[in-house]
């Protein structure tokens, strides 16, 4: 079956083209105040950030300016929020870290909660976006507490949305179904239709997961298809008024997918009215990847009907749409790119099916080489966020001794008698700034130790690709003593060939156990013994920092069977709800 995958809410066209020209028609009015135009500013720089990125800095930078004439520090740390979501949103991932420890400076100095809130909820999302999840839900429950009774209700609702994906995720389905349900009372406040479609869609998605959990109980999946179905109705009434009418493709390329999975087949005329529908919609808000989904899915009901050359058309008509993107969704693209290959296996063209697997080949190694770069620079970008936090910390208690030692002096010069005592106080402030920057040298140490660490599993992952790439050769090297082709025989000298001068690389491929020797048998301990190679494979994958969306291609599933996995490794560990898994296998490196 075809896998969707690489599918977010995507970028508006049309809607968000008339939100760019009413701000600008706002701006050119002349007649806002200087808040206003500060919030103006930035709402039409985030606007900016796929089209113009460029632009929008410049509309940021000048709201900057005005909110430094001011002088007020509330101004300052929501335009410095501002310029953190839109390197967010063009993959700027240091100057994102910057900008939000910017913004958090200045929110410490001032009593607005509003604010405070809206810093919080943007360090969340940079903190989100570095994969550091326990961080980031406790900046957003700092977010949450700023904002109650400040009837911030659509920051609310976007806070609980990424909350209730968050527990889903990690496979606490009260978690999920709690935030879920704050997300949809929150979105009813503020009357946004997006804020709605999310929130029903949320609804529908934790009903999805507790369903996959216990199918017996099909009212989870009849309410799984009602809040779905709210959203889609919704979103079509406001459509005009959506900042994201992408979400329509979204929903109902769902549902498309829900009733093919759990419904029977006199419900396949339902699946298929709803994959029209998102097949539409992703053409005319221009998602690429929803496209591209929904023609995989019509090759998969191709294959069913016993036509497998349409269900090639279709699959090379989605290649063609993933390779037009502008930022092509790899794992997406790989996907396409084996179900061709398998589709050219069963018709016995033998040499469309190895070159599909060469393209294969071809495209992991590019996708896994960027992967390694993302990996290093939201390295290079968390060690920057901690680093500056850490220096605000010294800088503010500097500050504070520096004003305690003034008072020393002035009391000496004031009164000799108590000269001693205050000579002495003295002293020990001198000491405690010394203890001070002894600990700030050891956290620099333990930095550069965390550095080590991840050169260590760059080193596994180097090793882990090599034994990947080996053992697709040796199969392509099978398949092809198969065929009798002279063509494909001087392909196969070539595999030969690579793989003799992969041999000089062996010194590399070391074993994990000598890496991280106690790893693997903690973990089987804490288990008792009942995790299988798959599972100590994931845990491996979570060691060397991968996301899950890295770790669903390197394993060959679904984002929803990882899930699904983390949950059931978190089960065996005997790991509670609350605890993080992630964590845990860090421990025992």
């Amino acid at each position: 079956m075809f896998l969707i995958i690489g599918i977010g809410w995507g970028r508006p066209v049309k809607a968000q083209n008339k939100i760019i020209d009413s701000l600008r028609q706002v701006l050119a009015g002349g007649r806002l105040s200087v808040d206003g135009r500060i919030r103006t500013l930035g709402q039409l720089g985030k606007a900016l950030s796929a089209s113009n990125p460029q632009e929008g800095l410049a509309l940021e930078q000048e709201a900057l300016d005005l909110a430094r004439d001011t002088g007020d520090p509330a101004r300052m740390a929501l335009v410095y929020s501002y310029f953190s979501q839109l390197y967010i949103a063009v993959d700027s991932l240091v100057p994102a870290s910057r900008a939000i420890d910017s913004a958090l400076f200045f929110a410490g100095r001032t009593e607005d909660k509003t604010v405070k809130g809206m810093v919080w909820y943007r360090k969340g999302l940079v903190e989100d976006y570095l994969d550091k999840v326990e961080e980031s839900m406790r900046s957003f429950i700092t977010a949450l507490g700023f904002l109650e009774g400040q009837k911030e209700y659509a920051t609310e609702a976007g806070i609980y949305y990424i909350m209730a994906g968050t527990y889903g995720s990690e496979g606490d389905l009260a978690g999920q179904a709690r935030y879920a349900r704050f997300c949809a009372q929150t979105a009813l406040a503020s009357g946004l239709p997006d804020n709605l479609c999310n929130g029903y869609q949320a609804l529908a998605s934790s009903f999805e997961f507790r369903y996959r959990k216990d199918t017996s109980d099909a009212t989870l999946r009849d309410s799984c298809m009602y809040y779905n179905r709210v959203a889609c109705i919704l979103g079509v009434q406001n459509k005009d008024r959506l900042l994201a009418p992408s979400i329509l493709a979204v929903i109902t390329l769902n549902m498309s997918n829900l009733y093919a999975e759990f419904y029977p087949a006199r419900y396949k005329d339902s699946a298929m009215h709803y994959l029209s529908l998102a097949l539409d919609l992703g053409q005319e808000t221009k998602q690429k990847s929803v496209v591209a989904s929904c023609f995989g899915r019509l090759s998969d009901y191709a294959q069913d009907a016993g036509d497998n050359r349409r269900a090639e058309t279709y699959l090379l008509e989605a290649l063609a749409v993933v390779n037009s993107q502008k930022e092509v969704n790899s794992p997406l693209r790989l996907h396409i790119i084996h179900n061709l290959a398998d589709l050219a296996e069963k018709r016995g063209d033998k040499a469309a099916a190895l070159d599909f697997y060469k393209q294969y080949i071809d495209y992991y190694k590019a996708y896994f080489d960027a992967a390694q770069v993302t990996a290093a620079q939201k390295l290079d970008a968390q060690y920057q966020f901690g680093k500056t936090e850490r220096d605000l910390l010294v800088a503010q208690q500097q500050a504070a001794n520096n004003r305690k030692l003034k008072i020393v002096y002035i009391i000496l010069f004031a009164a000799s008698l108590t000269g001693l005592l205050f000579l002495f106080r003295s002293y020990h402030l001198h000491i405690r700034l010394h203890k001070e920057e002894s600990a700030r040298l050891l956290a620099e140490q333990q930095l550069l130790e965390a550095r080590k660490e991840y050169l260590q599993k760059e080193l596994l992952a180097g090793s882990l690709a090599l034994e990947e790439k080996d053992g697709l050769l040796q199969s392509l090297q099978q398949k092809i003593t198969e065929i009798s082709d002279p063509r494909l025989k001087k392909v196969g000298r070539l595999i030969t060939e690579r793989t003799r001068l992969d041999e000089d690389f062996e010194s590399l491929k070391q074993d994990f156990a000598h890496i991280h020797p106690e790893f693997i048998e903690k973990l089987q301990q804490k288990a008792s013994g009942s995790l299988t190679r798959i599972d100590l494979k994931y845990c491996t994958y979570i060691l060397m920092g991968l996301s899950n969306k890295e770790v669903g291609v390197r394993l060959g599933i679904e984002a929803k069977s990882i899930r699904m996995a983390r949950y059931r490794i978190k089960q065996k560990l005997g790991l509670g709800k609350e605890e993080s898994l992630d964590q845990f296998v860090r421990t025992l490196a």
